[in-house]
């Protein structure tokens, strides 16, 4: 519900000095048919930054997170373009995830299990990708409907950690 800008102010207080290309996008309209934003968005992003196409992590807060388990977990296409979803304070809205492709992301989930936007579908959500072989990870809290500073570091030394091992990986192909 908030600006871009408010969001990325908070979320890189979190990601430490030297955070990873940080994006935001401004808020959809929940009624708005956005479904597409995140793979179109990262397609022009392409343009403009010479992105690792093997570190590409989307990291979506509420409704952020609905949009992108519609964009990027249900959308087999866009799936593999990503090496992590991070979901804070939401899980699936209302598709079932493709069966999971070779190259696919690590789905976390970020919130607080009495939080109903959480708690009704995250903890299912997980399941259900587990079950079709996805890598799924949970990091609950108990601050209500929030962003909360000490998951959210987490998340960014999950990315880090990732980021390294990604390349380290790459280094030994290459």
């Amino acid at each position: 519900g908030g600006a871009a800008a408010n969001f990325l102010r908070g979320v890189k207080s979190m990601a430490g000095k030297k955070p990873p290309l940080l994006i935001s996008l401004e808020r959809c309209d929940n009624k708005q048919d956005a479904v597409g934003y995140a793979p179109k968005y990262l397609e022009q992003l392409k343009e403009v930054f010479h992105l690792d196409e093997n570190n590409v992590y989307a990291l979506g807060f509420s409704g952020g997170g609905f949009r992108l388990w519609d964009d990027i977990v249900c959308n087999a296409e866009a799936l593999p373009r990503f090496a992590g979803v991070v979901l804070v304070g939401c899980g699936k809205q209302s598709y079932n995830p493709p069966e999971k492709p070779a190259k696919a992301p690590a789905i976390l989930f970020v919130g607080d299990p009495k939080d109903s936007n959480y708690g009704r579908s995250s903890p299912a959500a997980a399941d259900g990708l587990k079950q079709l072989g996805y890598e799924v990870l949970l990091f609950e809290h108990s601050s209500g409907h929030t962003l909360p500073r000490k998951e959210m570091k987490a998340v960014f030394e999950w990315i880090r950690k990732r980021i390294k091992e990604n390349k380290k990986k790459a280094r030994k192909k290459g």
